[in-house]
């Protein structure tokens, strides 16, 4: 292995061993999960919450801003889609199958709250607020699928239970705010609350550290690591992206309860709350979307970069430490002819002598040393003397290379019946 560098891995390849996510079957029972959890929580919701009297029912602005939201989650899901199918490289396959999962949850959530006749609405018992709970359950299931993707794309399939543990505290924390509702005292709600906030606060922490593991990194060229780096970005991007949007759920619900009890009565008959998680909703989810599609089509390219400086430097190390002498010519453009030689000709010609070669000469394609034998047969014949070697400058053995070039094309042309192409380079 030259320079202590390893055999570079196939680009876009993915290790499943090194990440949760994007293990096949933890992408299958994560779907599982996904969608007997949103259609367990619908149907159990419709079951046992009574309709709502007039007043509080939904409404017609509400109605048309979830088939609103419902129309747009669609065409972003069928825009994810296509784009997956006529990309070639799917950076991440599994964080972008978990995103449209989220996404296929609240198009269907709002789908439902546009269709159903009579969504589930109820009054919190202390704020009075008008609670939609459909969309809580929507919330409950995407938060945790959420957190597990953020988690998967960079954790390691042995650090599994890390990444479960951080999403169920996310899921939970929002399912104990959907059971506010149901508190038979304020000093429940109290108590759901607090534990619900303390549920919640992880997601501080986990985003911070996140991002400290992101600077530690650096800038890496190694391959493999390159590949974790940019895992470990997205993940980054994604887990502060999540802190900032849920805490303006979070503002957006405690600015409901505080408008609710100073003006009960004008808050009721307003839809602004809901209309205002419907935008939180799509431009979230677009935000989402759009980061991981941004890395899906920088990585190849990012990816490609990262080998071709791998590459070169293996071969910068090659050139420099190889014992024998290598000589690379080639046509300049504009004419004449351009060449480059390895450090080992030092020995061959003296230090002062090969200086220029090393950082590559442009010379005349026809020869410049004042002796030489005219007649490429003698060269072809092998004639040429050690003495007459020694008589010719190193730009003399470069065109000597050239006309054997030269002669062995000629050859080949003859032998296949048709003319012998010029010869474009030579390696020595």
């Amino acid at each position: 292995r030259a320079g202590g560098g390893g055999p570079a891995p196939a680009m876009g390849a993915v290790d499943s061993d090194k990440n949760v996510i994007d293990d096949p079957s933890c992408i299958a029972s994560f779907l599982a999960v996904v969608v007997a959890a949103q259609a367990g929580g619908m149907a159990l919701v419709l079951h046992i919450v009574p309709t709502a009297p007039d007043d509080m029912s939904f409404r017609d602005v509400e109605r048309q801003s979830a088939g609103v939201c419902s129309g747009m989650f669609a065409a972003i899901i069928i825009a994810r889609l296509a784009a997956h199918v006529s990309r070639r490289h799917s950076f991440a396959p599994g964080v972008s199958t978990g995103i449209s999962a989220v996404m296929a949850c609240a198009a269907v959530t709002n789908l439902a709250m546009w269709g159903i006749e009579a969504p589930p609405v109820v009054v919190d018992p202390v704020t009075g607020c008008r609670i939609h709970l459909l969309r809580w359950v929507e919330w409950v299931v995407t938060a945790f699928a959420m957190t597990f993707v953020v988690e998967g794309a960079a954790t390691r399939r042995s650090d599994f239970t890390q990444a479960l543990a951080l999403a169920a505290s996310q899921g939970a924390s929002t399912l104990l705010g959907a059971c506010l509702v149901f508190a038979p005292s304020p000093r429940a709600w109290a108590g759901l609350l607090c534990a619900s906030v303390m549920a919640f606060v992880p997601v501080y922490p986990r985003a911070r550290a996140r991002v400290v593991a992101l600077r530690a990194l650096g800038a890496v060229e190694d391959l493999e690591s390159a590949e974790v780096g940019d895992r470990a970005r997205l993940a980054a991007n994604l887990s502060v992206s999540c802190a900032i949007f849920w805490t303006l759920y979070v503002v957006a619900f405690a600015v409901h309860a505080v408008a609710s009890l100073l003006a009960p009565a004008r808050t009721l008959s307003s839809s602004w709350p809901f209309v205002l998680d419907c935008a939180l909703d799509v431009v979230a989810k677009i935000f989402y979307g759009a980061a991981i599609a941004e890395f899906s089509e920088a990585s190849p390219a990012r990816g490609e970069r990262r080998r071709a400086r791998w590459l070169r430097s293996q071969m910068v190390t090659f050139w420099r430490e190889c014992g024998d002498t290598l000589v690379v010519s080639t046509r300049a453009h504009g004419g004449g002819l351009r060449t480059h030689a390895s450090s080992s000709l030092a020995a061959i010609v003296g230090s002062a002598a090969a200086r220029p070669w090393l950082d590559g000469v442009r010379h005349a394609e026809e020869p410049s040393w004042p002796s030489a034998p005219t007649s490429t047969a003698s060269v072809a014949a092998g004639t040429t003397t050690a003495r007459d070697l020694d008589r010719l400058s190193f730009e003399g053995v470069v065109h000597r290379a050239w006309q054997l070039a030269a002669l062995e094309q000629d050859a080949t042309g003859a032998a296949a019946g048709g003319g012998g192409a010029a010869a474009s380079g030579v390696q020595v």
